[in-house]
């Protein structure tokens, strides 16, 4: 933001304010040249805010990977479940599945399950609005997010 910033000033050198005009050519004590000597800096600050929301996106969608790696083991579990007893189970304690929980678990699992049929879901709040991302999973391995965090800002 602030190569930006100094990128804009340059236009004009005569309005720059007198300390800023004293060291635009000068450099500083850590050796990098003053913003505004050149047009490096100015693309450097455009591509760089002109990235950040890619980044940010990118950022989210990698915080969803332990929703889908929770919910895949808990197909894994079931499946192990159901050949040993016949009936998927309807609770996470009837599993053996260890989960990520505590402060670094942005998602909380809950489970329902029946004879023939289960489904495994995954809570979680990606940027602290009030809209929940939502993940599901069957007993067919169908796996998708059914509210998504980053879509709805």
């Amino acid at each position: 933001m602030y190569s930006l910033f100094f990128c804009l000033l340059e236009e004009g050198n005569e309005k720059w304010p007198y300390f800023l005009h004293n060291f635009k050519d000068e450099k500083i004590a850590s050796g990098i040249q003053f913003a505004g000597s050149d047009d490096s800096g100015c693309i450097i600050g455009i591509l760089a805010t002109l990235a950040y929301p890619s980044l940010e996106g990118y950022l989210q969608r990698s915080k969803q990977t332990e929703a889908k790696v929770g919910l895949s083991a808990v197909y894994t579990a079931q499946k192990i479940y159901f050949a040993i007893n016949q009936t998927y189970a309807d609770s996470l304690s009837n599993l053996d599945v260890q989960l990520e929980t505590g402060g670094s678990s942005r998602y909380s699992i809950t489970l329902t399950g029946s004879s023939s049929s289960f489904t495994a879901t995954a809570k979680g709040n990606l940027d602290d609005d009030a809209v929940l991302d939502i993940w599901t999973i069957d007993q067919n391995k169908t796996l998708q997010n059914t509210v998504s965090d980053i879509t709805s800002e």
